[in-house]
């Protein structure tokens, strides 16, 4: 009897041991199974739709800036695979130390231009139509109109540009409380992380930076859809106290802002701009009392599209007419600009 339970006891101390086993050798093919896996993601993203590792910029004339040399490739709107500057922003030729601009270009992702070739995006396409002047372009993702006007001030200390400064926006029906969050220095700044465990993941394993955005948005589709917050818009005196400034803020440099407008195709096969002309032409009085040049794209765009049948926004791989600028778009932004700037100069 004692024998018997003693064999017993042995036999399931081996049971114990034997599941134990089974169960640690589980976790590590499913640890393993999972390393293989983001692995094999991140190659994807590396190859498909790369963003890259954004850092702080203390120059304060953006609110980050992408790492020296920086990688970006993009398969998701249009196909491009090229590298940033030195400085991190998307140029052909960096700036050399002490070397100043005669036109700084500056804007959103539209001017940051990842979704096309390094010599189709409109700063190049600007240096090639008008080679006395050189332009530098610090577009870059997230900046709209309000916060190029924030970090203008900063922008134009930092690159010095001797004769001109380009904002591109997508905008012109402004909104009061971004107005005044400008005016009084409140507007939020895009967060970096320079170091620390998100700095090292975005680096070495890019798949998790993306899944990390895929939740974000699919959050923030979620939240938008149930939002009913009510926009103010601007007043005219808000609308001019805000041109005001970012005319003051050039210092010597002339201001040139570029509205290039979004809009929809309607059944009929109509371009229909999401803004009205009544906004637009209300924005361009500001700016035209405030000494500052605007160069509207509506009239361009629309010529663009009626008699070449050309959008100037959207790519083969996107819903026709959506996203951002094309390389017809850059080249006919470009082309207006120059235009402007030939005929300023005369």
């Amino acid at each position: 009897m004692l024998y018997k339970d003693k064999s017993l006891i042995e036999s399931n101390g081996l049971n114990k041991h034997f599941s134990l086993f089974k169960v640690i050798k589980q976790c590590v093919v499913i640890i393993l199974a999972g390393l293989l896996s983001l692995a094999a993601l991140t190659v994807f993203t590396l190859l498909y739709n790369y963003t890259g590792i954004h850092i702080a910029n203390s120059s304060g004339a953006t609110d980050y800036i992408w790492d020296s040399g920086q990688l970006k490739t993009n398969m998701v709107e249009g196909f491009a695979w090229f590298k940033m500057d030195d400085k991190g922003f998307n140029n052909m030729q960096t700036l050399s130390d002490g070397e100043h601009p005669d036109i700084l270009l500056m804007g959103s992702s539209h001017m940051e231009a990842v979704q096309v070739a390094k010599n189709e995006n409109t700063g190049y396409l600007m240096n090639e139509m008008i080679p006395e002047f050189t332009t530098y372009n610090i577009g870059i993702s997230g900046h709209t109109i309000y916060k190029c006007a924030r970090n203008l001030k900063s922008a134009v200390a930092e690159y010095e540009p001797s004769d001109y400064v380009v904002i591109e926006t997508s905008t012109v029906r402004l909104e009061s409380d971004s107005i005044n969050k400008v005016l009084n220095n409140t507007l939020d700044v895009t967060k970096s992380y320079d170091s620390g465990v998100m700095y090292l993941t975005q680096k070495y394993c890019p798949a998790v930076k993306s899944l990390f955005k895929q939740i974000q948005d699919w959050r923030s589709s979620d939240n938008t859809s149930s939002s009913s917050n009510v926009v103010n818009m601007a007043s005219a005196d808000e609308e001019n106290a805000f041109v005001s400034k970012m005319k003051g803020d050039c210092g010597d440099a002339r201001l040139i802002i570029c509205y290039q407008p979004l809009y929809n195709i309607n059944e009929d096969g109509e371009l229909v701009f999401k803004e009205s002309r009544e906004c637009v032409e209300a924005f361009a009085r500001h700016c035209e009392d405030s000494g500052i040049i605007f160069v509207d794209m509506t009239a361009s765009f629309t010529k663009l599209y009626e008699q070449n049948h050309i959008l100037a926004h959207g790519f083969i791989n996107t819903a026709v007419g959506e996203g951002h600028l094309n390389k017809y778009g850059h080249r006919a932004i470009a082309e207006a600009v120059a235009a402007v700037i030939k005929e300023d100069v005369r």
